[in-house]
């Protein structure tokens, strides 16, 4: 039951960061997206943080609870991304609000191939 709750969980959380970095875009209305970056990038960067925490908890717990060594090994490679929002949140600099979010999406699709045997070349 606690797999299925973590499940519903993560997928909530996703949602929810979906969600908040998507602007609203009332009719006729221009959106400035560096604008929109600057006043609610720590909110869904945050957010981003607390899922990636999430997740590395679940698959912690999933190991450890589960039986199932490959979850909580496979954290390492999550752990690492850990590190990409708090810059994000933390140094201003532009090339560190476009390079983060492209390391992320990046570590997303290795983590992808390294885990997933059937992807890998």
């Amino acid at each position: 039951m606690g797999t299925i709750a973590a499940g519903f969980l993560f997928v909530i959380m996703n949602y929810f960061v979906c969600a908040l970095v998507s602007p609203d875009f009332e009719s006729g209305e221009t959106l400035d997206m560096r604008e929109f970056h600057e006043r609610e990038g720590p909110t869904y960067i945050t957010a981003t943080l607390a899922l990636i925490v999430t997740a590395v908890i679940g698959n912690y717990l999933a190991g450890a609870e589960l039986g199932v060594d490959n979850w909580s090994d496979e954290n390492t490679l999550v752990v690492a991304t850990i590190i990409l929002p708090v810059l994000a949140l933390t140094v201003k600099r532009g090339w560190v609000q476009v390079a983060a979010p492209a390391m992320l999406l990046a570590t997303t699709i290795a983590y992808d191939f390294i885990y997933y045997a059937r992807l890998a070349p």
